[in-house]
């Protein structure tokens, strides 16, 4: 082999073992992104009510505190409710869209799983559905705020701005 055709051979290995180390470094990278993001602590806030209740009705409203507050602090988590400002997650889809009526037969073992004894009542739950804490604070964005605090201490008071 001449010396040129030795260069143009070392060149080009040393071209492949460094495409090589950035493909390595790429995937590496990847699957570490992929494991702080499946990290997140994730809970869901569970909005349980009963026809009639007009507290459950004000409270559920689509401009009430509830969707109000879910809004807000879903913005300030970041995309999807996934934490940019904390690592958490906060799935309000059973707050808001998928409420449950605790006189409904279907919804009787779960009423009783968290022993529902009035309505309106939210609770926080782990992603298991374990009971992380249950709201009895005022009916207000503020007050949901000084109530999810308590359990997720990354998401301030001040997440309402003043509104109620």
């Amino acid at each position: 082999m001449s010396p040129s055709q030795m260069r143009t051979v070392g060149h080009l290995s040393f071209v492949f073992v460094l495409v090589l180390l950035i493909g390595t470094m790429l995937i590496t990278n990847k699957k570490m992104k992929e494991s702080f993001d499946n990290s997140k602590t994730r809970y869901s806030v569970t909005f349980f009510y009963q026809e009639g209740c007009g507290h459950c009705h004000e409270f559920l409203n689509p401009s009430g505190p509830l969707a109000k507050f879910a809004k807000l602090v879903t913005s300030y988590l970041g995309k999807d409710g996934d934490g940019k400002n904390c690592n958490v997650a906060i799935d309000f889809s059973k707050a808001m869209h998928n409420a449950i009526d605790i006189h409904e037969p279907k919804n009787k073992d779960i009423a009783n799983k968290y022993n529902i004894s009035y309505t309106p009542f939210v609770v926080l739950l782990d992603s298991d559905g374990n009971n992380i804490s249950e709201f009895n604070g005022s009916r207000s964005c503020d007050g949901l705020a000084k109530w999810i605090n308590t359990a997720i201490p990354c998401i301030p008071q001040s997440v309402c701005n003043g509104s109620s």
